[in-house]
């Protein structure tokens, strides 16, 4: 926000580098959330080798799978849900970097500080909201 003893330029920079602290949250969470999906389809593969394996050598019962079959589904929901985190995140993460390129080639200007800060406020209350839905 803009307080009155601050220059203009001095609160842009300072919304500027709020924005890119922002996006290097949401990459960083898109790189984390990556990884684990990266995890999630290696026990998907193990599941079907060992899966494979086993049922090549000792036969599978109903149990085995069960089991076999539960990892195979619990995989694929984990691996849903972390895509609708990435997506989410990916989608903020462009936007502020939209509005970030928008920042560095606009002059600092009062209007242009009321809608820099604007527009931050609008992109992080959807993230917000998008989030609490996902969750929901």
């Amino acid at each position: 926000m803009v307080v009155k003893t601050e220059s203009v330029g001095q609160a842009w920079q300072a919304l500027l580098a709020e924005i890119g602290r922002d996006v290097d949250y949401h990459r960083v969470r898109v790189d984390a959330l990556n990884r684990i999906d990266r995890a999630g389809v290696v026990i998907l593969l193990l599941s079907l080798v060992l899966s494979g394996v086993w049922g090549g050598i000792y036969g599978l019962g109903l149990g085995l799978l069960a089991v076999f079959l539960g990892s195979r589904w619990g995989a694929f929901i984990v691996a849903h849900r972390l895509s609708r985190q990435v997506r989410r995140h990916t989608d903020v993460m462009d936007r502020l970097i939209f509005l970030q390129s928008w920042a560095c080639g606009t002059p600092m200007t009062e209007g242009g500080l009321l809608h820099l800060s604007r527009e931050r406020q609008h992109i992080d209350i959807e993230g917000r909201l998008s989030e609490r839905r996902s969750l929901a």
